[in-house]
């Protein structure tokens, strides 16, 4: 599967794991869910993702190192949910990177100089 779009049901509990061994996703949207707890550590492992979209759970803990070193994203929505973490350490550098929304979360430090010349 490339694909997978569960975005607007009524979906609740944590992301089942088995999302993070679907290494051939190139497309996960689970937006406007009930999704809580952390976001899987294996996530992006395939290298393949590219539009990664959780918006709108209640979704927390730091993003996982897996995500923040995901060189293929290019849309990325982690918007309102319940993040934390240092920004810069959170997200790295991301050469593909199109568009990011990381608003209505815990985030917080500096952006370091990586995202100006990324973003």
């Amino acid at each position: 599967m490339r694909s997978l779009y569960l975005g607007t049901n009524k979906l609740f509990g944590s992301i089942p794991k088995e999302v993070a061994y679907m290494d051939n996703l190139v497309v996960l949207s689970i937006s406007y869910n009930e999704f809580s707890g952390h976001l899987p550590e294996r996530l992006c492992k395939g290298g393949k993702l590219e539009n990664f979209t959780v918006a709108s759970n209640k979704l927390t803990g730091p993003i996982p190192s897996s995500l923040s070193k995901c060189s293929s994203f290019k849309w990325v929505h982690f918007n309102n949910n319940s993040f934390i973490g240092n920004l810069s350490e959170a997200f790295g550098i991301h050469p593909e990177l199109l568009f990011i929304d990381l608003s209505d979360n815990d985030f917080h430090g500096e952006l370091s100089n990586n995202w100006n010349a990324k973003i």
